[in-house]
């Protein structure tokens, strides 16, 4: 559960709700599939960052404030489509600022290093 929360906050696959319907059956196929590994890649990193008990629950604490945030953003009809792509990266950007001031030094050197050597290969 940990990990499927957290994954929203390492991947950029947030999408609302219209631009799910709009979706041919390939592309969606196509975003579960690279959601999936996403999920895989965060399961790794979790486990190599070697979480206190201390600071599984902070997360935890930290992935239903975020959830919360972007649930009222997503139901709120005041908002255009990109008004709400806009707060829901900065909902984003926050939730990885408050997991970053989570980790131990080691911990954030390595997340990094793990992230860059993500973006890396992504480049390849």
């Amino acid at each position: 559960m940990l990990a499927l929360a957290f994954a929203l906050t390492l991947n950029g696959f947030s999408q609302n709700k219209t631009e799910a319907e709009s979706q041919s059956p390939e592309a969606k196929k196509n975003a579960e599939i690279a959601k999936r590994q996403n999920d895989d890649r965060t399961q790794e990193i979790l486990k190599a960052l070697n979480l206190t008990d201390d600071q599984k629950v902070k997360l935890k604490e930290i992935n239903k404030i975020n959830k919360e945030a972007k649930s009222k953003v997503s139901a709120d009809t005041t908002l255009s489509d990109d008004e709400k792509k806009i707060r829901l990266k900065e909902i984003r950007k926050d939730k990885s600022k408050r997991f970053m001031n989570l980790l131990t030094p080691e911990q954030l050197k390595l997340y990094k290093e793990m992230k860059n050597a993500d973006k890396d290969k992504e480049k390849e």
